[in-house]
Parts: C-alpha cells; sequence; structure tokens
C-alpha cells in the first residue's frame, strides 16, 4: 500500500512540475488577460502559449458587455528582444474547467485543441460545446466539433487511438475511437470528472488520470492510453481516504 501512495504522490508531483519547467530559465512577468488557466510550449519552435479564461460574471457562456472579459490566447517568444506578450485571438465562449488545451503533434507540427463549454440550467448542459483545432505556427482554425448537451473535456490522439473524455448530464464517458473509423463502448466513469492529468513514464507509456466524484467522495483512476494497448484501466484509488482535506483538485495535493 506504500508502494501505492508513493505514486500517486510522484504522479501528482510530476503534474505540477511539468507545467512550472517552461518558464524556468529566466524570471519574467507578463501582462496578459484575467486569469490565466494554461501556460503551454510550443515544441515545434519554442513559442510560448497562454490562455486566460478571461470573465463571464453571470456564468452564461456568452460575452455580455459590461463586466466580462472574453477568454484571449496570447504568445510569448522567450528568445525574442521583446518582454510583451502579443494577443493573438479572443473567444466569444468561455473555456471548460478545468481547461487542459491538448497538443497534437502531426509530422513535426504541433496544433492545439481547445475545449469550450456548454451552456447549463442548474446542473444540467442545456446547449451545444465546441472543440476547435488551431494550427500552433499559423494559428489558423483546423477543424470544429460540436457536442449536444455535454463538454469535451479532453482529447488525446495517437498512432491507432482517439481518446476523448465526455462530461455527461450524469456520469461522464471516456470515449475510444480506433484508427478513425471503429467506435469501441466507452467506459463509464460514475460520477463527474473534477480534474485529471495526463502523464509518461520512462518508457514513454503514457496515462490518463482523472478525479472523479460521486456526491460523496473523490476517486483517482489511472488508465494506461499507450498506442500499443488502447486504453486499460491500471488502478482506482479513494483520495479522501489518504488526503484528508482532500478538495477535489491536483493543485491541493502538491501546493504545501
Amino acid at each position: 500500500m506504500k508502494k501505492l501512495i508513493l505514486t500517486l504522490a510522484l504522479i501528482l508531483c510530476g503534474y505540477a512540475i511539468s507545467n512550472a519547467s517552461i518558464l524556468t530559465k529566466q524570471s519574467v512577468e507578463l501582462a496578459v488577460g484575467s486569469n490565466p488557466v494554461s501556460i503551454l510550449e510550443n515544441p515545434s519552435d519554442g513559442m510560448i502559449h497562454i490562455f486566460c479564461a478571461g470573465i463571464d460574471a453571470n456564468n452564461n457562456n456568452a460575452f455580455d458587455e459590461g463586466e466580462d472579459e472574453k477568454p484571449s490566447w496570447w504568445t510569448y517568444n522567450p528568445a525574442g528582444s521583446s518582454v510583451e506578450p502579443t494577443m493573438v485571438k479572443e473567444f466569444d465562449n468561455y473555456f471548460v474547467s478545468p481547461f487542459k488545451p491538448s497538443i497534437i503533434i502531426a509530422e513535426g507540427e504541433a496544433s492545439f485543441g481547445i475545449p469550450f463549454k456548454s451552456a447549463k440550467v442548474g446542473d444540467n448542459f442545456t446547449g451545444e460545446a465546441k472543440f476547435e483545432i488551431y494550427e500552433a505556427k499559423t494559428l489558423n482554425i483546423l477543424s470544429s466539433e460540436m457536442l449536444f448537451e455535454s463538454e469535451l473535456l479532453f482529447k488525446e490522439y495517437n498512432k491507432f487511438h482517439t481518446i476523448s473524455i465526455i462530461r455527461k448530464n450524469g456520469n461522464d464517458l471516456l470515449n475510444i475511437t480506433s484508427n478513425g473509423t471503429v467506435y469501441i463502448d466507452p467506459i463509464v466513469l460514475k460520477g463527474d470528472i473534477i480534474d485529471f492529468v495526463t502523464f509518461t513514464d520512462d518508457d514513454d507509456n503514457k496515462f490518463l488520470a482523472p478525479v472523479i466524484f460521486d456526491g460523496e467522495k473523490s476517486t483517482i483512476v489511472v488508465f494506461d492510453i499507450s498506442p500499443e494497448s488502447g486504453v486499460k484501466k491500471l488502478f482506482e484509488q479513494d483520495l479522501t481516504h489518504y488526503f484528508s482535506g482532500y478538495t477535489g483538485t491536483f493543485g491541493h495535493l502538491y501546493s504545501g
């Protein structure tokens, strides 16, 4: 059991380090939009991409003049002469939460998959949610996918499968498509996904670990999503049993 606890700690600490490591070579202050929620490095050219959630004062998933601020996308060149970031795009719809854009590498070029949230009435999704893919180099939109009464939190492309996390009215789903055409029965995640992380081991095997809240407790479930294996559940663990006062997010565990 001690080995399992250590494994979970390493997963969560690795998540914190990997998301902070891209700016460790120098200390800079960047003036960007409200509520920065993601900082990514384009592995193709080293450019830093910063996504800001903006302000949706009445939580209606639409920009309203006055208190609202649109979500925005900024770029920063750490090798350039200017320390000022550049806003490259604003969005009319707001990002899902947790917001973790997908990085898609094809033929040496990177693209970003950006998930947007759905309108809600109470706790139920009532509208459509978008998932848009943008080319990182040109910032041009490559594709747009619509989901009805649900939200797409995550989409992973690999050699053999496309894997996505869908937040629904009811139990959330882990969907798998083989070779882009054959749909495999989804894995039902019993509850609501409140956070997730992806990580790799020393052999470059990739894993997905969502945290699921069932109304009473939070559970982490670890899946192997390596290309050859498709999706394979490795283990799950009740987090509240090991981390007293757990709030439901990874940040609580490694923030000290």
